[in-house]
């Protein structure tokens, strides 16, 4: 696998990831995590990672934070991937997890209560790829997202019912 085959696979995890969030979140894609240099070097065997994130714009309130966790473990669970970690305890929740293909997956809450998803690749051989392929549901915002700004009815509410979980 070549870095342009893993940036589109790792888009394809992180559609899978979010899209599949109900109801849905506001996500934007971060761009320029990876620059790449004008010239890729002369070593064909040189390999290296490629990581893609999104940020969370939907205001998740501290009570729906463990649903949106949840909620993210079914969902790769059902599309095979292996769960490493979950910290629901933690004043930042996290959920971790690699999908067959050893792509490593991050959840997490972080400064603000934003959520982040990273999709890391394995080793791939170096080749140019391109920004994000996956459609967000945001504006962009290059790599320095404002905080969530997007209130909505069920993960901004300070109540947590679950029977009005999906």
């Amino acid at each position: 696998m070549d870095q342009k085959e893993a940036a589109l696979k790792a888009d394809v995890i992180t559609g899978a990831t979010l899209n599949a969030i109900k109801p849905a979140v506001h996500w934007a894609n971060l761009v320029d995590q990876n620059p790449q240099a004008a010239e890729l070097p002369s070593d064909p065997g040189a390999t290296d990672n490629v990581s893609r994130w999104a940020a969370i714009m939907t205001i998740v309130s501290k009570e729906q934070q463990v649903s949106l966790i949840k909620q993210v473990e079914r969902n790769w669970k059902k599309l095979g991937y292996s769960v490493t970690k979950v910290d629901l305890a933690n004043t930042f929740p996290a959920i971790y997890a690699t999908t067959p293909e050893n792509f490593r997956l991050g959840f997490d809450v972080r400064g603000g209560g934003q959520f982040y998803l990273e999709v890391e690749s394995p080793e791939a051989q170096l080749a140019k790829f391109p920004d994000p392929t996956v459609t967000d549901s945001g504006t962009s915002y290059g790599n320095r997202p404002p905080r969530p700004n997007i209130r909505d009815d069920y993960w901004s509410s300070a109540t947590s019912d679950p029977r009005q979980a999906y």
